[in-house]
This record gives structure tokens, sequence and C-alpha cells, in this order.
């Protein structure tokens, strides 16, 4: 320890000394072993404590058999319960528990060992979305009723069961956000709650539906993701894809329209990724940049989803290869970077305590990682220095 403490205050008195010595880390896709290797495709990753639920059609992975549905430790895949025969179309954690929209039903499960158990009753049609709103859980889809709900498409979870919120959304909804204090609900709607101007993209604010602007999409919303104080939408249909924003006050003009639909949005490490088919979307601040070819399969090759978790990016979607790597089926992207606790704020007291602490065993869900050089050896004289390198 003592050795180690050394070398971090040599690396980093040099790296202060040394001014522009160190540049930007380099990021890079680490290779998947067989341990890692899903046998179909990964179409969502959700945060659930700190672990990252992981579901899709699989049913192995690597040796170990897992019905759709595993968790990452940190370090392997372990699998779930299987909560059951179908398509796992939503899944987020409220309240401690999964919960995950299968089929017409919503499940809950309360602990990795746990039993599942469904949420109330069951609806009489798909189950797409789940959003938690003002401390409810809500869930929307194409579905029109369940138990007393008779206002179609979405539905807000009671103590008593399945309420409506309003008098509903009369057209299939494919995603809800939360933005600017209301809930958002986007898809094949031409009104909510019976408000003109709902078309497509609707806000509801605890009591009312209101339109969100006048947005004029291409096609239906499929994706919704809150990033840096604006709402972005995706969507595809009819082989046109397209990527908005709506800041709060209007919609932004289209930033990309291609022939691939773009699916999987998040922020890591400063830059905005959207997933597009075999390639990747990127932008840091208002332009975007599309990538060559990285992912590939001898089928249809198509990113689903991703996730900014213990840091490093999670790909999944259908793919057998990354850059010409096996990597089946999900993939990791890893940036080293000096803003260790993946608070926005760079090289803080609060970084160097992350480190350690990870150090020591204790990393936090969406800290980065001990092997902070990424070479396979966690916690060594190298890693620390690197850190500090980082710093810099």
């Amino acid at each position: 320890m003592l050795r180690s403490i050394l070398v971090l205050l040599t690396a980093f008195s040099t790296a202060f000394v040394s001014a522009g010595a160190s540049a930007q880390c380099m990021g890079r896709w680490l290779p998947s072993d067989s341990s890692m290797a899903f046998d179909n495709e990964v179409n969502r990753l959700a945060p659930w404590g700190d672990r990252l639920v992981a579901t899709g059609r699989f049913t192995h992975i690597g040796p170990v058999t897992a019905p759709g549905i595993a968790y990452w430790n940190g370090a392997a895949w372990q699998p779930l319960p299987s909560p059951g025969t179908g398509t796992i179309y939503a899944a987020l954690e409220f309240e401690g528990a999964l919960y995950i929209a299968i089929n017409s039903t919503v499940r809950r499960l309360a602990a990795p060992d746990g039993a599942w158990e469904t949420v109330a009753t069951t609806f009489n049609s798909s189950v797409l979305t789940l959003c938690v709103y003002q401390g409810s859980l809500f869930a929307a889809g194409n579905f029109t009723q369940t138990g007393s709900v008779t206002r179609a498409h979405i539905a807000r979870l009671t103590p008593t069961g399945w309420a409506n919120v309003g008098s509903g959304i009369d057209g299939r909804v494919e995603a809800l956000a939360v933005f600017n204090g209301n809930l958002i609900a986007g898809g094949a709607l031409s009104q909510a709650g019976g408000v003109p101007g709902t078309s497509q993209v609707a806000q509801w604010n605890g009591a009312t539906w209101s339109a969100v602007g006048i947005p004029d999409l291409p096609s239906r919303p499929l994706r919704m993701y809150v990033d840096r104080g604006s709402l972005l939408v995706a969507g595809y249909a009819s082989m046109q894809s397209y990527l908005i924003q709506w800041d709060g006050a209007e919609w932004m003009g289209l930033v990309y329209v291609n022939l691939s639909e773009m699916a999987g949005i998040s922020r890591y490490n400063g830059t905005l990724f959207v997933g597009s088919a075999a390639t990747l979307i990127t932008s840091v601040g208002d332009t975007f940049e599309r990538s060559g070819p990285i992912f590939a399969s001898p089928a249809y090759t198509t990113v689903f989803t991703m996730a900014n978790y213990r840091g490093m990016l999670f790909v999944g979607g259908y793919f057998t290869t990354v850059l010409g790597e096996p990597s089946p089926m999900l993939a990791r992207w890893y940036q080293p970077t000096a803003d260790f606790d993946n608070d926005g704020d760079t090289g803080t007291d609060q970084d160097i305590e992350a480190f350690f602490a990870c150090l020591s065993g204790n990393c936090c869900a969406t800290c980065g990682m001990a092997d902070f050089d990424a070479d396979g050896d966690a916690g060594t004289d190298a890693d620390i220095e690197a850190f500090f390198r980082a710093l810099a």
C-alpha cells in the first residue's frame, strides 16, 4: 500500500509539472470472453440497485442458463428467475424492486432470489413501456383496458390497482419519459385526453393532458431520452428514421435522418451515443456524426439498447462481432475519465475518494472500475498511475 501511495503521489506531481504531457484518454472496445456470450439478442438494459439487468431472447449466457433475463454484478452475469414465456418490452427499478412489462402483464421481483408476482390485473393487450412519475408507476402500450381502467393505452398504479390517467390516449403508446416536471407520452396517438394538438407526443402534469409544442415528426416516436435539458425523440417508419429534440419551448429541427432505425440512446463521458443498425451516431455538442460499421452478424445487425454502468457504456443488440472481435449480442465501450463518480464534475475530491473506495472493493454503481487502465488486472500501481494521468 505504501508503494502504491508513493507511486500515486509521484504520478500526480509529474502529471502537473509536465504541462500538456497527457492527452484525453482514448476509448476502446473491451472484448467479451466466452462467459459473457449471449446466444440471442439483448433488447433492454436497466439498472437495478448496483446491478445491471439485461433482457432479450437469449436462453444462455456462456454456459449459464438464463431465461431471457439476467443481471451483471460487476464481475459476471447471473440468471434471474424465469418471469414466464413472452417478450419483455420494458424493465425498471421502482421502490427497490425490479418491474418488467412482459406481454400483457406487469410483473415484480423484490430480490434476485425471490419469485415474480403479477402486479394487480392483466391488461387486454401488450404493455410496451414503464415509467415512474410523481412517485407512481405508469404503464402504457397497446392495451385498452384492465380491471377498472377503461381509458385506453395508459394506466397508473395505485394501492388498489391500476387507475385511469385522465381520459386516456387514443393510440398505441411506444415510450414514456419525464421532462420538465411532466410525464411525456409518445407513439401512434392522435389525441390525449381529447385535447387538440396532442398528436404523436403529449404531456401529463398529474391532472390534465396538454400539447408539447407542435411537433411535425416524419413518423411516430419509438424512443425518448432526456439529456441535458432537452427531450430527445427518435422514431422510424416507412424506411425513414429521425432524431429530434424539444428544449421545453420549441422543437429543434431533425438532427439526423437515415434508413436505419435508431434505438438505444445514452450519454457516456460527455458524448451522446445513439445506436443505428451496425453503426453509432455520436454527438459532443450540436453536431452529430455517424461512425463506420462497428457491429456485424450473419443476419440482421441492430443496436437495441445502451446503458452507462460502472464507468463503461454497455451496448446490447443483435450482433456477433465488434470491429471483427467476438462479442455476441453485448459490447462494452470503455474510456477512462477523471470524472470517476460520473457526476459531471471532473477531477474533484469526490472522484478521488470514489476511486480509492473502488480500489478497496466498494465501487459505486455508476463509478469507473478499479481496473482503470483495462488491462485485466484491477487495483494495481498501473491503475493508480493511469487515474492520476487522467486527472491531469
